[in-house]
């Protein structure tokens, strides 16, 4: 890794901080104020915070935060631009994507904190040269001569004190932060979760209009028109949200999926770009996980996403339950007894043969455990679960275990999902439709 940029590094790139709010999220204040808190130049950083409207009970909080920090170029920006797209998320960028100055931007969800350095090792990351991915045996190129986005790997924190809570909580900083830092390192395919994303404005204007699957005629789709300004709009702001429209519309392409995130770094990870994808060093997004108050609001949040990737990667998607420990464990034992212990003692009858699945199956079960609490104790920079939370993280571990084959299942039983009280119905194509109230779906959730 290259020098780390100091305070003072009057070189350093400059770089515009969104972050959308919606709500009063978990830790919301102390999230934010990660960001006016970065080791970096303050003449080479901007902050913008987007709220939706002037309702949003998160909007004296944005500006209280903006006022604690007068020294650091900020503004809280209101309103979202509506009828973008489907996605909520980025409706409300429009705005400060539109309003930011500088090539390099930082989208940060407002549940994460970050630690000062996580903006100079981001920076850094994305101005150096990609890695070679893993193993280092097989001598395999780099993805592109540059970097494309850097993304931080979530680690949750703050859980209410719920299952439901919990078993987010065991998701996110076991099995998902397995995979994810896996797939990346192997670099087959993009994985990027978008808690916390740096890339740049010029990259994403190279898109070509043929990524979001427009008419042969070069003509937008209905999914992806930039809509219309409504008629009853003073001339003023009809002519300041043309020119956010203008302005924003490399990113607000990406508003007809509900995953934006992974479309975006698919976008650049594919040609024409091809530019890499990089896991910040040395930092992890914390994520307050907050209050999920019961195991089913739990399921319906991981059946949501599977639903969204069984048509976005549908590979991958089709293939996770082989990745779980239960499967992993069951064909595990088929494979050894086969290919072992049948060649070398015979087949197993009766009650040798049960006795030794389950000493296999529960050693197993256990080397795996223990695989996902050193994954957590390496993400928290080698600190152990403290002993009054192990039990709890335990039980939560089994429970997921338990629960990631049904909800997998339940998943691609359906089409419909619900994200911030909204129903939409996952396209074939990736794309989500919103469902007008009283119309239902096929095992909807």
């Amino acid at each position: 890794m290259g020098t780390l940029i100091e305070t003072q590094d009057e070189d350093a790139p400059s770089v515009s901080v969104l972050r959308p709010l919606a709500g009063l999220d978990c830790n919301l204040f102390t999230n934010l104020c990660s960001i006016f808190e970065q080791k970096y130049p303050i003449n080479r950083f901007e902050v913008l915070l987007s709220v939706a409207s002037e309702r949003d009970p998160c909007l004296p909080v944005a500006r209280q935060v903006v006022a604690r920090y007068p020294h650091i170029k900020s503004t809280v920006l209101v309103g979202a631009v509506d009828n973008l797209g489907v996605n909520p998320k980025i409706n409300n960028l429009a705005r400060s994507y539109a309003e930011a100055q500088y090539d390099i931007v930082w989208v940060v969800d407002s549940q994460v904190w970050l630690s000062p350095h996580a903006m100079s090792r981001a920076v850094d990351a994305l101005t150096m040269k990609p890695l070679a991915p893993t193993p280092a045996f097989l001598s395999r190129k780099p993805h592109g001569n540059r970097v494309g986005i850097v993304h931080h790997v979530p680690l949750g924190v703050l859980p209410a004190n719920t299952w439901g809570s919990h078993l987010e909580r065991a998701f996110l900083s076991t099995t998902h932060a397995k995979m994810y830092l896996a797939i990346n390192a192997l670099a087959i395919d993009s994985c990027v979760m978008g808690k916390s994303n740096l890339y740049r404005k010029s990259d994403l204007v190279q898109v070509p209009d043929s990524f979001f699957a427009y008419d042969d005629d070069g003509q937008e789709s209905s999914a992806v028109q930039i809509p219309c300004l409504s008629r009853d709009s003073s001339y003023g702001q009809a002519h300041e949200e043309s020119e956010i429209l203008l302005k924003a519309r490399p990113l607000t392409r990406f508003g007809i999926f509900l995953a934006e995130d992974n479309m975006l770094a698919l976008s650049l990870w594919r040609p024409p770009l091809n530019l890499a994808h990089r896991v910040a060093p040395g930092n992890v997004a914390h994520v307050a996980v907050g209050d999920i108050h019961t195991i089913t609001e739990y399921a319906k949040r991981r059946m949501r996403w599977i639903r969204v990737r069984r048509y976005m990667v549908p590979e991958a998607t089709y293939l996770e339950p082989f990745t779980e420990s239960l499967v992993a464990g069951v064909l595990g034992w088929l494979g050894i007894y086969c290919w072992v212990i049948t060649p070398m003692v015979g087949m197993l009858q009766g009650k040798k043969y049960w006795l030794s699945f389950a000493l296999f199956y529960v050693s197993h079960l256990l080397a795996w455990h223990c695989v996902d609490e050193r994954v957590l104790c390496a993400l928290q920079s080698g600190n152990p679960l403290p002993p009054a939370e192990r039990a709890s993280f335990r039980v939560a571990w089994c429970l997921r275990e338990l629960l990631a084959l049904p909800i997998w299942l339940w998943a691609m039983l359906g089409t419909t999902v619900t994200w911030r009280g909204k129903r939409y119905r996952i396209l074939k194509d990736g794309r989500a439709s919103r469902i007008e109230s009283g119309n239902q779906g096929t095992l909807a959730d």
